[in-house]
């Protein structure tokens, strides 16, 4: 009588391999993709009105990814107030947001490692409310918001990339 063996696992082994190499390959494809309006896509210096310097710096990336920094100006130029912050954004129809547009909390657990991303590796992520605009208008270089709630005015112009 002849010897039975087990069947090769090499062929799961490679069956696995594919299999995962497609799950990395559509994660980052998906992660990517182009999600924002592409006229809002590029580095922004954000006024509060039209006539006063820049508040903030906003580069809006194509995958609906938004990362801001708050200024201050001083007699020898311009410093950073914080770290970047990171957040969500989106432009649909005549409104622009940009954070946390349902004013909900994020869960406790989430809230306590984004505390630490926070801390301990400088990168912020807003979970705060977030900046929810009527867009006024789009020129070339130059976008005007209103906040819905208030109505202030914020005005947005391309930086040179």
């Amino acid at each position: 009588m002849g010897q039975t063996y087990a069947k090769p696992v090499r062929k799961r082994r490679r069956w696995l391999l594919v299999a995962f190499v497609l799950v990395l390959v559509s994660g980052v494809a998906w992660w990517n993709w182009p999600r924002g309006d592409a006229r809002f896509v590029g580095k922004w210096a954000v006024a509060a009105e039209s006539t006063s310097p820049a508040i903030w710096r906003l580069e809006l990336k194509s995958n609906g990814v938004g990362r801001w920094r708050g200024l201050r100006q001083q007699l020898r130029g311009t410093t950073w107030v914080d770290g970047p912050k990171f957040a969500r954004w989106s432009a649909s129809g005549e409104v622009f947001t940009i954070g946390n547009s349902t004013g909900q909390r994020e869960s406790a657990a989430l809230e306590m490692i984004i505390d630490l991303l926070d801390q301990y590796a400088g990168i912020g992520i807003a979970t705060e409310a977030g900046l929810d605009c009527r867009i006024i208008s789009i020129e070339a270089g130059l976008i005007c918001l209103e906040r819905r709630h208030d109505g202030t005015r914020f005005v947005l112009r391309r930086i040179a990339e």
